[in-house]
């Protein structure tokens, strides 16, 4: 290896360990919460927050039977179905298409041209 690949090789692994010993998590914000940025399927449990508007045809937010703890935040931001239908579905089992559960609290928020 020449001088430059050495030093190139012993940054990498100084970043690598400074993102290991800080329980670096890519997909996840500094406090736990999971970022929506596109149509998603959510089968597990957690905390999640759009991170900008999300126009798409069909289901936007698809909650999985599967989870019994889901919190999200919409954050300010706009989801827009452009077809008919709803933007947020939650299923109450795994086998069901489309009941929602009866815990599920559903929270609408409407904006205002300014």
């Amino acid at each position: 290896m020449n001088q430059m690949s050495i030093k190139r090789a012993r940054w990498v692994v100084a970043v690598l360990a400074v993102a290991c010993v800080s329980g670096f998590a890519p997909l996840t914000a500094g406090d736990g919460r999971i970022p929506i940025y596109q149509p998603v399927v959510i089968g597990s449990d957690g905390s999640y927050y759009l991170t900008s508007d999300i126009t798409a045809a069909g289901i936007i937010i698809d909650v999985q039977g599967t989870t019994s703890n889901v919190v999200l935040d919409l954050n300010g931001k706009v989801l827009t179905r452009t077809d008919p239908g709803p933007v947020i579905r939650a299923r109450s089992g795994p086998s069901s298409p489309s009941s929602p559960k009866s815990s599920t609290r559903v929270a609408t928020a409407s904006t205002s041209p300014t």
